[in-house]
């Protein structure tokens, strides 16, 4: 086994002056991989260290620090390891480099500052002693962060827990094209990740950045990282003098060897860029237990299978298969089949190598649903389930148990489903016809106040949704003067397409205007597959008609758009794409207590006509489900800004049947922002705020939300 720190190969090698080769020993590393983590000397706070515990009795650190002037040092170097310590004889310093384009890694010189030793007093102290240009001192350590699943102490251990995402990213990361800077990345608990860059300026300087993200699959985003300046070497160091400045968003995408990043900043001296990215070092015993799903193995198919957080069970057989939605008290099949289907199913459905895990796209849920294999079904769901049912206390103990599970917003609407639970047992009677049973069941719901609960059932619907606040705008969005003053500001010039759900148009500054107002019934009685098939061509049409009359900027307007199908809106959010792959939110879902593992969407983008302009996005707060996470989509792009009020705040749904066979649907889990926040009840934010269909505007024939798009566009291309 062989390291390089950031493609340095060092004079241990006479003449192999770019690389630092370490070389495998037998002997086991005698330092406790659990010492690896982010240290500082709390008086010298705005500094520190990065340690990492590799195999073969061998660690790498990375020194975060500054120069007598208040500009950023870095220092690095790979050291022997015994029991409680850390050498390292030669602490280099790379210089030469510059940031983004202008970076040769033939000119990276590596200088050797001095020399540095680490010794530990337990888990969370340590003192370091270093010489750095004839200056010699220490410095107490305190430990600042712990890697995910390793334990430190008596009974220090590794236990990685693939089924909360893949710590096997933590390590040192470079692109091989660009020796002599690089990443750290540290996966923490609760899907926190600390990133570390180790670069230079625009000027040519040394320069760190770091931030705090958000893991979701194999996606890292970091919203905010930080620069830090007004530090200094040695005692003259004040931790009051550090400021920290914000320096723009970083976006990783890691595997077990290699992956990408993306970044970027509002500066234009740092701009905005992307690299390829390879391993260079992982911890001592922390194997990569990180699986992508490819293609069905069809000899691993039969056996049980459990969903992770959604609710639902498989059994599969040498010859056909049952998928069934499980609570505590019912499981019931919604769908079976020939095993054939499952094979013919795609991208559909994918499994890991090991054979352990299937993943499920299409089942009803924003991101797809993973399951593992068990050895068995729960004892309900063997010989068929436990069928359908009339009897009230059965429907609803299955009622009662599918929100219990699944929902994911009680607390944020402020709803004790246990405390509804003793309030309407009572009214369960054997007795009681199915309509009074609905009414029931519906008089739990209704204090939720969710867009996506309902009730389907007895020849009745009920949606939980709504409010007179809400139907009082739809009712002035969907009004005559609403309608005339988008026609106006468009010259009266508006367009159709996508049979009615597009219309567009140009604004007198020349600005494009594309209100979406819906994400389904593009084509009646179609497939996803068929209705693609129609759509792509259209959205070829509007995006050529901005393109030929050269406009400078788009305005998208879902500010009436309830939702649909997500992935009609992602074809047209990969029309604004400029060609790099972007995490747009996670979705995690409830486990018994907890919520699991975040599962990440991307928006890719679209080998179809496309625009490159600066994009404005109108919403409100009509703008519900597929179309707020179409609002997330457009939101992760560098030049788009989302302008009016937040959505509605109903992302995540999920439909179940109950043993009778009503229908209810149900917040099955919480969408997240690349970032980790949650918007469910409190509607994805916007940048911009305004009015939205307001009274007063409309009595002024005026909409504000409109008129400061169009305005921000004309700032941008001036």
């Amino acid at each position: 086994m062989k390291y390089e720190i950031f493609g340095r190969k060092s004079t241990g090698f006479p003449g192999l002056c770019l690389a630092l080769l370490l070389f495998a020993q037998s002997a086991h590393a005698a330092l406790d991989p659990a010492f690896t983590g982010a240290w500082f000397d709390p008086e010298f706070n705005g500094a520190g260290f990065f340690v990492e515990v590799l195999a073969d009795d061998r660690a790498a650190v990375y020194w975060f620090t500054y120069d007598d002037n208040g500009g950023q040092n870095w220092y690095f170097g790979v050291g022997a390891t015994s029991t409680n310590r850390i050498v390292i004889d030669e602490l280099m310093q790379p210089v030469g480099g510059i940031f983004g384009v202008g970076f040769d890694p033939s000119v990276i010189d590596f200088i050797t500052m001095g020399n540095a030793s680490i010794d530990f007093s337990d888990c969370n102290n340590a003192k370091v002693d270093f010489l750095v240009n004839t200056v010699s001192s220490n410095q107490q350590l305190t430990r600042i962060t712990n890697i995910r699943d390793i334990k430190c102490g008596a009974t220090a251990s590794i236990e990685a827990d693939i089924t909360r995402g893949p710590v096997n990213q933590t390590g040192s990361w470079f692109d091989t094209k660009r020796s002599g800077e690089g990443f750290i990345v540290e996966v923490l608990e609760n899907n926190l990740v600390v990133v570390d860059w180790f670069t230079y300026d625009p000027d040519g300087n040394q320069a760190w950045l770091t931030g705090v993200g958000h893991a979701a699959d194999d996606y890292i985003h970091v919203e905010n990282m930080l620069i830090t300046r007004n530090g200094r070497f040695g005692p003259e160091h004040d931790p009051a003098s550090v400021e920290r400045i914000n320096w723009g968003a970083l976006e990783l995408r890691l595997n077990c060897d290699g992956g990408s990043v993306v970044y970027d900043t509002d500066s234009t001296a740092w701009g905005q860029g992307q690299h390829t990215l390879s391993r260079i070092t992982s911890i001592d015993g922390l194997e990569c237990e990180y699986e992508s799903f490819g293609p069905l193995i069809e000899d691993k198919l039969a056996g049980s299978w459990v969903s992770d957080g959604f609710g639902m069970v498989g059994a599969i057989s040498a010859t056909g298969f049952s998928l069934m939605q499980v609570t505590a008290s019912s499981c019931i099949e919604v769908l079976a089949g020939p095993k054939a289907a499952l094979l013919a199913a795609g991208d559909e459905l994918t499994m890991t190598s090991t054979g352990d895990r299937l993943r499920f796209e299409g089942l009803d849920s924003v991101t797809p649903v993973d399951f593992n294999r068990v050895t068995a079904l729960p004892s309900h769901c063997q010989n068929g389930g436990t069928g359908s049912s009339n009897d009230p206390r059965t429907i609803f103990d299955a009622f009662y148990d599918t929100f219990n599970e699944l929902y994911s917003a009680f607390e944020v609407r402020e709803v004790d489903w246990a405390a509804a639970r003793e309030r309407v047992l009572p009214l369960i009677k054997p007795g009681m016809t199915q309509g009074e049973l609905f009414v029931t069941l519906t008089s739990m719901l209704s204090p939720l106040r969710d867009g996506h609960v309902s009730l389907l059932g007895a020849n009745r619907s009920f949606f939980s949704g709504g409010s007179a606040v809400t139907a009082a705008l739809r009712t002035r969005a969907e009004s005559q003067p609403a309608r005339q003053i988008i026609r106006n500001r468009l010259g009266g010039n508006l367009l159709v397409a996508a049979n009615g759900v597009f219309t567009y148009g140009l604004t007198d500054n020349g600005m494009a205007y594309l209100e979406i107002r819906r994400f389904f019934d593009f084509l009646p009685n179609a497939t996803e597959e068929e209705t693609l098939a129609f759509l792509r061509p259209e959205l070829d049409r509007v995006f050529d008609f901005f393109n030929d009359n050269h406009s400078r900027g788009l305005i998208l307007d879902v500010r009436r758009n309830s939702g649909g199908n997500l992935n009609f809106g992602l074809e047209i959010a990969g029309r604004l794409n400029r060609g790099v792959t972007r995490q747009i939110m996670s979705e995690r879902r409830p486990v018994s207590s907890e919520l699991n593992t975040a599962i990440a969407l991307s928006v890719e983008p679209s080998a179809g006509v496309r625009f490159d302009g600066p994009v404005a996005l109108l919403t409100s707060p009509l703008t519900a489900s597929a179309a707020e996470i179409f609002t997330f989509a457009i939101a992760s792009l560098p030049h788009a800004t989302v302008i009016g009020q937040p959505g509605a705040g109903v992302l995540s749904r999920a439909e179940r049947l109950l043993p009778n066979n009503w229908l209810v649907t149900v917040t099955a889990g919480q969408v997240e922002s690349p970032s980790g926040q949650a918007y469910e009840a409190v509607g994805v934010p916007v940048d911009v705020a305004t009015a939205v269909f307001s009274t007063q505007d409309l009595n002024r024939l005026v909409d504000s939300a409109l008129d400061r798009a169009i305005n921000l566009l004309e700032s941008d291309a001036d």
